[in-house]
């Protein structure tokens, strides 16, 4: 039996809940919704709260404290289950909440999309997150209609660079992207601005600053098979974490170039994806620091072959088929680190 105390607010990260559960029923998993007051002893609890939540008088903090007291001296081991944000945007949640653990002598572990070990977890990644959540009905609805825009019809803009949330890192590469007169040549989407053809309803596109779960989990065909070659510019370029913004160029087939963490492309290749470095410059990828992979990923855009999108076809055909298996596997994934974490988890003959 396997304990679930989660978060009582709904948040932009509602959809991991989905995925745990959808896991559980999956595989035929006993587990019990409950509170920190009825944690047995000898337990495994799963939870998405975290010590030192934000924004300051978050509920999450006092939950995942009582979860921590009740847990103290009673043989549990607590799951921290959070594989929609990175260590970049969560290690003010992340770091503490480990101390507290090691400071009780619990058994802890998170399960997480980025590959950044925090001290005091035992870490599991699920790279596969991103790409569960964007393989939604509503995607794969108007999946083929879109791969065939995408093969058919002419381009009109060489680059696609959308730009979400604000780091400093994205407004690096964006400053010199925009200084290297490449704006001219992309539709895209910034703080400071939108491209004037966006292609989304009545000739624009919304802003993807008031609509975030379009942007999280959606996209407008028009962005991709207007253009070329996406610019990536990840959520964070510290370690390797695959967002919807990378897979959704994996699940379309777009050729990308992506500012990421250090040795991204490589990581992604370990998913059984391919990447375009028979016509890309891909040495960016290699770069140890995030400023100077972002001077070589504007060297890659620079030089990127104007025949990269007809020559690549059977790399973003293949691409396109791993997405689908990659988006599945993330339940086998997450049975498989649970099972890790507890050896009472067992799939029911019924599976």
């Amino acid at each position: 039996m396997l304990y679930l105390i989660t978060h009582p607010l709904k948040r932009p990260a509602e959809k991991q809940l989905d995925l745990l559960l959808g896991t559980l029923d999956l595989f035929g998993i006993e587990y019990k919704r409950t509170t920190p007051d009825q944690i047995p002893a000898g337990s495994t609890v799963i939870t998405d709260c975290f010590v030192m939540e934000t924004p300051f008088g978050d509920p999450g903090h006092d939950i995942a404290q009582a979860v921590i007291d009740a847990c103290t001296g009673r043989d549990c081991r607590i799951v921290f289950y959070y594989p929609s944000e990175s260590y970049a945007t969560l290690s003010a949640s992340f770091v503490p909440t480990a101390q507290l653990c090691l400071e009780h002598s619990i058994e802890a572990h998170l399960v997480k999309c980025g590959d950044w070990d925090i001290i005091g977890f035992t870490n599991h990644n699920l790279p596969e997150f991103f790409a569960w959540v964007i393989s939604s009905d509503f995607n794969l609805a108007r999946l083929s209609y879109t791969q065939h825009m995408i093969d058919t019809q002419p381009k009109t803009h060489r680059f696609l660079f959308l730009n979400g949330e604000q780091r400093d890192n994205r407004e690096y590469l964006f400053k010199q992207y925009r200084e290297a007169g490449l704006l001219e040549q992309s539709i895209y989407s910034h703080r400071s601005g939108k491209s004037a053809e966006g292609f989304g309803p009545n000739e624009d596109w919304q802003d993807p600053f008031v609509h975030p779960d379009f942007r999280f989990y959606a996209y407008y065909p028009s962005h991709f098979y207007r253009t070329e070659v996406s610019v990536i510019s990840e959520t964070t370029q510290m370690e390797f974490f695959p967002t919807e913004k990378t897979y959704k160029c994996l699940m379309l087939g777009h050729p990308f170039i992506l500012y990421g963490g250090y040795n991204d492309l490589n990581k992604l290749r370990t998913l059984g994806f391919r990447t375009f470095d028979s016509w890309i410059d891909e040495k960016y990828d290699r770069c140890q620091w995030p400023v100077e992979r972002a001077d070589a990923v504007l060297k890659a855009i620079e030089t990127c072959p104007d025949s990269i999108f007809d020559v690549s076809q059977d790399v973003r055909t293949h691409n396109r088929r791993q997405f689908l298996t990659v988006a599945n596997r993330a339940y086998f994934r997450l049975i498989n680190i649970l099972q890790d974490i507890d050896k009472n988890v067992t799939i029911t003959d019924n599976f």
